[in-house]
């Protein structure tokens, strides 16, 4: 049996116990290193649902904007739906006036003329 010196076994003993200092300040980074890699992972994930949110908000006010002209013209032809509306009534009322005006004034024109008629007659008189 070969028996090995003591300093040996010391040399040995003092190499394995470097080995595990050295092996457990590894698993220390490999565990910072795995923390750091799943904080990243969070952003990441948060980065990506920020993201799609944005590019649903986009799609959604790109939607609006091809909208808007046709709204705006639908809004605008109800509006001067009730102006056109307004404009017809008032149109009709002058309508209605300058009918009554005209037939007042014949009348009036009418009674003048009969009145002159009258004051020919009482000044033949």
């Amino acid at each position: 049996m070969n028996v090995l010196p003591p300093e040996v076994y010391q040399n040995r003993a003092r190499e394995m116990h470097l080995l595990r200092s050295q092996l457990q300040q590894l698993e220390k980074q490999v565990q910072l290193y795995a923390e750091r890699i799943a904080e990243k992972d969070r952003v990441i994930e948060e980065l990506e649902q920020s993201a799609k949110d944005l590019t649903e908000h986009s799609r959604m006010l790109e939607q609006l904007l091809e909208e808007l002209p046709h709204t705006y013209q639908q809004k605008f032809a109800q509006r001067l739906g009730a102006v056109q509306e307004k404009v017809e009534q008032l149109q009709r009322e002058n309508r209605e006036q300058k009918a009554e005006l005209h037939r007042l004034s014949y009348l009036l024109a009418v009674q003048t003329d009969s009145i002159g008629q009258g004051n020919d007659q009482i000044e033949t008189l």
